[in-house]
Parts: structure tokens; C-alpha cells; sequence
């Protein structure tokens, strides 16, 4: 669901990551705030996107899995704005990777006794 209009769809490379862990009334989620590099800085190439919950967890999977490489991400949300910055809210993300760097994201993610599933 995009909110009023403000759907954003971003293609680049994350440039830094950080991930926490918030907890909330349903218990708690992992969320992924990252830079992703979509062309120069100094042209507004650069910009901040917030993954959260499952989503979350399967891209820090994949970008495990593809180190040392830095895949490209596809990124689809909305812009939250702010007073001081704005954030792309993530509804989805693909990682671009090889399908050995997919089955092996895929079979860590089968083995993790904590991942959140569906």
C-alpha cells in the first residue's frame, strides 16, 4: 500500500547498513537502515531506505550470502517525509544476485531456527 501518492521506486547499491532490533506490541522486529547508492551523493544519489520485519531479515541474508560483492537492490515503498530527512519506507526489496549466491541465502534462511516465517 502506498501512502498519498508518495510511491517510490529506487535501483542502486547499499552504500552502508545498520540494523536493530525494535520491539513492538507484537514482539520483536529487525529493522535495516540503509544507504543506497542509486548515482553521486552531490546529485542526490544517495538515499536512506528503512526494511523492516521478514524482509528485512531475507536482504541481510543475501547480502551475507553475495559479500563480498555488493549486489544491486530494487527497492519499492513510499517517501516518508521529514522536517530534517526524508525515508523510503521499503514494501519490498529484490537482491540481484547469482543463483548460487540465491541458493545459498536460501538454505541459510532454511537453517535459521529464528527466522519469522509467512
Amino acid at each position: 500500500m502506498s501512502r498519498r501518492n508518495n510511491s517510490v521506486f529506487l535501483v542502486g547499491t547499499p552504500a552502508s547498513l545498520s540494523e536493530r532490533t525494535v520491539h513492538t506490541q507484537a514482539g520483536e522486529l529487525l529493522v535495516l537502515d540503509l544507504y543506497l547508492r542509486t548515482d553521486k551523493p552531490e546529485i542526490t544519489g544517495l538515499h536512506r531506505v528503512i526494511v523492516r520485519g521478514r524482509q528485512a531479515q531475507e536482504v541481510k541474508y543475501f547480502l551475507k550470502a553475495a559479500d563480498p560483492e555488493v549486489p544491486d537492490l530494487y527497492v519499492l515503498g513510499w517517501l516518508r517525509s521529514g522536517e530534517k530527512e526524508n525515508v523510503v519506507v521499503a514494501e519490498r526489496v529484490t537482491v540481484l544476485t547469482s543463483r548460487h549466491v540465491r541458493q545459498t541465502a536460501v538454505e541459510a534462511i532454511r537453517n535459521d531456527t529464528d527466522f519469522v516465517p509467512d
